[in-house]
């Protein structure tokens, strides 16, 4: 499984160009690339990095002085409205997958999407988040001639927020110490596995340092939440054939490509068995596989029995079937419909696509237009013909302009 999947979120154009442009003008200095910048808003944004301890701490101070907050506290009164989404970009960035799936869980708490948090993060980064907050708080502090707070502020974080000042009053944690934070934790765990290592070893690695006190093993969900993070830190994917072997991502893409078998970059559809999979890589899996199959001239249309078939091996029931398929239906160039025989079906129009969705099926409208055979007819069961061709008819001469050179209205 990738885990530094791309949020493939739409946010609105003007937002995330503006972000842009204030990192490459080099006024946040905490990211040495715009990926970690945006991976350190939304960090920020989620209350996931060593400052909102920092913060808490301040507050603390200032209400123990009886000094008013005069920026309200530290509630985030985003809204909606305050973006125009009628101008949008698709977000190609990768992040780890445990920071984009707290995204969405954040999100459903809030109940706000999620391409919505990353807008928000964005935002506040831009407009000086929880350091500036802190900073001005630290101004206000009653003790002016107590400079620690001040300098623990001003303490260099320009490789990356996780090396933030921490607050908190647990004692140092060292070797002799049992680490009390996640990311304390995370050190502890990378430093017991090395750089090379199995799923056995991280496991028990996770369970010695993060199991529940009384427990001899880390339930299931913290040992996914653990190996995830591990391997972030550590820059680590599973082999691409030994799945429960870890090993430096450079390593694991010279032997895919020597061996000629899918590597950490390739679409996890193509990697990972079924169990293996989450919800978004699922849909991810129907849209590749839909495009695929337009590409080689067949019918633009994946019904709920060929995805249940051809997709996922007869693994999920046809009812989780359909629900991915409704989900599918949502991204740009395609849409759901139900057949004759009233079964649910993927469709797709391909000059509508995205080109990230393209890319991941290997074809590229600029690069790999030979792969498409227009001469090739459609062949297909007879008792389908009927209600393929009237799902095709409206797409055939779309379809045929992104033969012909027609760009993806989303390629860039």
């Amino acid at each position: 499984m990738n885990d530094t999947p791309k949020l493939n979120w739409e946010i609105p154009a003007e937002e995330w160009n503006s972000s842009r442009e204030f990192y490459d003008e080099g006024d946040d200095v905490t990211a040495d690339s715009w990926a970690e910048y945006v991976k350190n808003a939304v960090k920020a944004y989620l209350d996931a990095d060593g400052w909102e301890k920092l913060e808490r701490e301040l507050d603390r101070k200032l209400r123990g002085s009886d000094l008013r907050q005069r920026d309200g506290g530290n509630k985030k009164n985003l809204s909606r409205s305050a973006f125009d989404t009628t101008d949008t970009v698709k977000v190609g960035v990768r992040v780890p997958r445990y920071l984009k799936e707290e995204m969405k869980a954040y999100g459903r708490e809030a109940k706000e999407p999620a391409w919505l948090i990353l807008t928000y993060a964005l935002y506040e980064r831009r407009h000086g988040g929880r350091r500036a907050r802190c900073m001005e708080k630290v101004r206000r502090l009653p003790d002016a001639d107590d400079t620690s707070d001040v300098e623990a502020v001003d303490a260099p974080v320009a490789a990356s927020e996780d090396d933030a000042p921490d607050t908190d009053d647990t004692p140092e944690e060292s070797e002799d110490v049992a680490p009390t934070s996640v990311e304390g934790k995370v050190r502890a765990i990378c430093g017991d596995v090395g750089e090379q290592y199995t799923r056995d070893d991280v496991d028990a690695a996770i369970s010695k340092y993060a199991a529940t006190k009384g427990k001899k093993k880390a339930s299931k969900p913290t040992l996914e939440k653990y190996r995830k993070r591990v391997a972030d830190e550590l820059g680590t994917v599973l082999h691409p054939v030994n799945k429960s072997l870890y090993l430096p991502r450079e390593q694991a893409e010279a032997f895919a490509e020597r061996e000629g078998v899918p590597g950490p970059s390739a679409p996890a559809i193509d990697r990972e068995d079924y169990s293996d999979l989450d919800r978004d890589e699922k849909t991810r899996g129907i849209l590749i596989s839909l495009v695929r199959k337009a590409s080689r001239g067949k019918a633009r249309q994946l019904k709920t029995a060929d995805v249940h078939r051809d997709v996922f091996d007869k693994v999920p029931t046809k009812k989780h079937v359909r629900d991915l398929i409704d989900e599918a239906a949502s991204e740009p160039g395609f849409s759901a419909r139900e057949t004759r025989g009233g079964e649910k079906a993927l469709v797709v129009s391909p000059p509508d696509v995205h080109h990230d969705v393209l890319d991941d099926a290997g074809v590229l409208a600029d690069e790999s237009r030979d792969e498409f055979d227009t001469s090739t007819p459609t062949t297909e069961a007879a008792n389908d013909r009927d209600e393929r061709e009237s799902v095709e008819r409206d797409t055939d001469a779309r379809f045929d302009e992104l033969l012909s050179g027609t760009t993806p209205v989303n390629a860039d």
